[in-house]
C-alpha cells in the first residue's frame, strides 16, 4: 500500500503499517458502519442502530494504525495499541479531529482497498475457472 498522509488541524497524520489480516478486518468492519452522504463522501451511518462493540473496535483499530508526527523526528500512533494512551494527549478531547481522521481513513484507505478487492474478484478469472469453462464449452 502506498504511503497515505493528511494534515488535519495543523497536525500531520500518516497511516502506519497494517497487516493484510488487520486491513481485511478494518475494511469489513468499516464497510458495515459507513454510508455515502449527498456529497458522495463516506460517513458513519447513524440511521440504524449499529453494534456499539463493532464501532468501538473499528475506531480503536483506526486510531492504533494512524501515526501522528509530533516533532521532526518523533512519530507516535494516535492511540497506543491495547491501552488508553493517546498522542498528542489533548487529541482525546478534540472530537472534530478524531471524526475527521476516522472519516479520512475510511475514505482514503479502507474503501479503496475494499473496492479494489471487489473489482479484482469480479474481473478476474482464475486458471481453474477458465479450464472449467473451456471444458464445459467443449462438451456441448
Amino acid at each position: 500500500m502506498e504511503k497515505k498522509e493528511t494534515v488535519i488541524n495543523e497536525r500531520k497524520f500518516i497511516v502506519g503499517k497494517i497487516s493484510p489480516i488487520e486491513m481485511m478486518t478494518i475494511s469489513r468492519a468499516g464497510i458495515s458502519l459507513y454510508k455515502r452522504n449527498e456529497d458522495g463522501e463516506f460517513e458513519i451511518d447513524l440511521s440504524t442502530q449499529k453494534n456499539i462493540n463493532a464501532l468501538n473496535a473499528f475506531y480503536n483499530m483506526v486510531f492504533e494504525h494512524i501515526n501522528v508526527q509530533l516533532t521532526d523526528t518523533v512519530i507516535k500512533p494516535v492511540k497506543e495499541k491495547g491501552i488508553d494512551v493517546w498522542w498528542p494527549a489533548n487529541i482525546v478531547d478534540d472530537y472534530d479531529t478524531l471524526f475527521a481522521l476516522s472519516n479520512w481513513f475510511f475514505q482514503e484507505v479502507v474503501f479503496p482497498v475494499f473496492l479494489k478487492s471487489s473489482e479484482s474478484t469480479k474481473n478476474s478469472d482464475s486458471l481453474e475457472q477458465k479450464e472449467t469453462s473451456k471444458n464445459a464449452n467443449e462438451q456441448e
